[in-house]
């Protein structure tokens, strides 16, 4: 269930399948905080990066191999790689070092020692939101005659339901044509001051705080500045507002497409997936 990703070319490493396994992992499963302490109380608390240990058991030399190269190519290049637990649950991670315990014909017991960049696991969800003259179905109003006016299927109401634990960052995907594109979420008001074309796309990345253009190429131009910031963090228009816990409103003008991103996020993964 778990499996390391490469950061530099997207090869995956399977540490709990076939020759390699690294058991229950129990380092892995801590988590902590990093703190200063105070008068009668703690202050500038914090996930920070933390080096763990875990302990790898391979029956074949080759695997093992394999499984080096992969870690020590992300080190050298500095292309942070990923931990994946049960297939949702992740986290930046690069392997540090390896140190043997046990070395017998093919089997191979080590210590890999190995960092977590972030401090913290996330799993991520996606809501693609279409704009209301895409959205199929029956039950619209028809009419044989003209109106001055517009009769159109109600939209149907949309909502984001993040952890109940904390807040979640969010991102967001938005597909051209689009002109200063804005999607409010519960009390915040996420906008980008530019014009989109059809062939386009906004993404705005509250993990890593970026906003770039995407072209129809595939060329990425940074926009950050173009992105409306207000008063920060709490001010009702903060491009990288967390989602608060619960349940939040999604709204739009419903003149462009976009898909909603947000991650749940925990200092360990989940017992309840064991």
């Amino acid at each position: 269930m778990l499996d390391y990703v490469s950061g530099y070319d997207g090869s995956t490493v399977q540490l709990d399948a076939g020759s390699l396994h690294v058991g229950t992992a129990e380092d892995l499963r801590g988590r902590e905080w990093s703190y200063t302490l105070g008068h009668r109380g703690i202050g500038g608390v914090v996930r920070s990066s933390r080096e763990v240990s875990v302990e790898l058991y391979s029956t074949d030399p080759a695997d093992l191999d394999r499984a080096r190269h992969i870690f020590d190519r992300d080190v050298q290049s500095g292309k942070v790689g990923e931990l994946v637990y049960a297939g949702e649950w992740r986290t930046r991670a690069l392997v540090v070092a390896q140190s043997p315990s046990t070395i017998y014909m093919d089997y191979t017991a080590a210590k890999l020692t190995v960092v977590l960049m972030d401090g913290v696991w996330r799993r991520k969800h996606e809501m693609y939101v279409p704009m209301p003259s895409t959205v199929s179905g029956g039950g619209g109003l028809d009419y044989p005659h003209d109106y001055p006016y517009d009769y159109a299927r109600p939209e149907p109401p949309k909502s984001v339901k993040a952890s109940e634990w904390g807040e979640s960052a969010v991102g967001l995907r938005i597909y051209g044509p689009a002109t200063n594109p804005a999607v409010t979420i519960g009390g915040n008001t996420y906008q980008i001051m530019q014009e989109v074309a059809d062939t386009q796309r906004i993404e705005v990345d509250g993990l890593h705080r970026t906003v770039e253009l995407v072209t129809l190429y595939g060329h990425r131009i940074n926009v950050a500045g173009d992105a409306v910031r207000g008063r920060g963090a709490g001010g009702g228009s903060y491009i990288f507002q967390p989602l608060p816990p619960g349940e939040s409103p999604v709204a739009s003008d419903g003149s462009f497409a976009f898909d909603l991103i947000w991650y749940d996020e925990e200092g360990e993964p989940p017992w309840s997936l064991s």
